[in-house]
């Protein structure tokens, strides 16, 4: 028998099969077994496969194979869906945005090492804790790459991220410090906002994910356009040293689809968020 609950569409949204055999030989292992390292291993795979460990679900009596999820409380049995679409969809999305904006900036090399080093001193001090589990964060080695990091480790790089580079950015150019603290803090907020902490209400939500995504993803363009034309005037700057040997740059008009202060048209009911064009 296969249980399965659609939830609507989603672009990261998929079901994964587990036998009844190999659930209920979990939870036997957690709630039976005396030995702590066996115990936390069969919870984290319940936890993977989408189930509670400290509620036995009770399908795996009646069912010999089940097709779930649905999204919920994380204290629901069937909650991997929600869990997995906030993941790809937006933690590692956006962390991966500020990585590659960060790259973009073609920072100096000692300026690469000094803000690695902030970062694993930051987190080596054991000063921050997940306020649900009470850990400490993992050390974090580079804001310079997403390798190796898992879901968990690029929300705790992305909070970690204001300490690192401090509130005024003063480790980077004049002109990309604005653009990346904005987009820092909208992203804290996003992550936030779907953390499940408190409910809110529709504008705060047209807030959040309408203007803020908006705010957001126009710092970000605003910082690839300042790293396109700092590579034109560098190969504009060979070329009139050197005409000969260093062909004429072409000039390349990025495209911003954002502007980093949007607008809202309150005159329409059904869309409240626009874009406003950049001349």
């Amino acid at each position: 028998m296969i249980i399965y609950h659609p939830i609507g569409r989603s672009a990261f949204r998929s079901a994964s099969r587990q036998s009844r055999r190999a659930v209920q030989g979990l939870y036997n292992i957690v709630q039976r077994s005396d030995d702590a390292r066996l115990v936390r291993m069969a919870s984290e795979q319940l936890k993977r496969w989408g189930f509670s460990p400290d509620t036995r679900c009770m399908l795996t009596c009646v069912c010999d194979t089940l097709l779930i999820k649905t999204p919920g409380h994380e204290d629901d049995v069937f909650c991997s869906l929600d869990f997995r679409d906030r993941m790809h969809g937006l933690c590692i999305f956006i962390h991966r945005q500020i990585c590659e904006s960060l790259e973009r900036m073609k920072l100096p090399q000692a300026t690469r090492i000094l803000l690695d080093r902030r970062l694993a001193e930051i987190g080596l001090m054991r000063a921050l804790h997940d306020p649900r589990t009470g850990r400490s964060y993992r050390v974090q080695r580079s804001l310079f790459t997403e390798a190796h990091m898992t879901a968990s480790d690029r929300v705790c790089t992305l909070f970690l991220l204001p300490h690192v580079i401090g509130h005024q950015a003063m480790d980077f150019p004049e002109l990309y410090r604005e653009p990346l603290l904005t987009a820092i803090s909208w992203t804290q907020i996003f992550i936030i906002a779907t953390r499940g902490g408190r409910s809110y209400n529709e504008r705060e939500l047209r807030e959040i994910f309408g203007r803020g995504w908006v705010i957001c993803f126009g710092a970000l363009e605003r910082i690839h356009h300042i790293s396109f034309q700092n590579q034109y005037d560098k190969k504009m700057k060979r070329h009139r040293s050197n005409p000969a040997k260093n062909k004429q740059p072409k000039k390349f008009q990025r495209t911003l689809r954002y502007d980093i202060v949007p607008y809202i048209d309150f005159t329409s009911s059904h869309t409240l968020i626009l874009n406003r064009p950049i001349n």
